[in-house]
């Protein structure tokens, strides 16, 4: 059976491979977080002023731009004021 201080000794050797993988996670994560930001920009730019302005929009909101656009198709966006109107019911 193997002493206290044996294994002791073995965590100790085996620290510095621990922290080189501990570093090349995180050199992995901070590549990944920059392909998913290149990813995400370059969808947001070929995405419709619409398109971009509903990703802000709550459920709720979305929802009732949508209908408004249907029955308003000359101008959509002012739909706010009646949004207003309505969440203050």
């Amino acid at each position: 059976m193997p002493e206290i201080s044996d294994k002791v000794s073995n965590m100790e050797s085996s620290m510095p491979a621990i922290n080189d993988l501990k570093s090349m996670m995180e050199k992995i994560e901070r590549l990944l977080m920059e392909a998913r930001s290149l990813t995400a920009a370059k969808k947001i730019t070929e995405m419709t002023e619409e398109e971009r302005r509903m990703l802000l929009m709550w459920p709720d909101e979305r929802k009732f731009y949508l209908e408004y656009k249907n029955k308003n198709p000359q101008d959509p966006w002012s739909y706010y004021t009646e949004y207003i109107k309505k969440v203050k019911e």
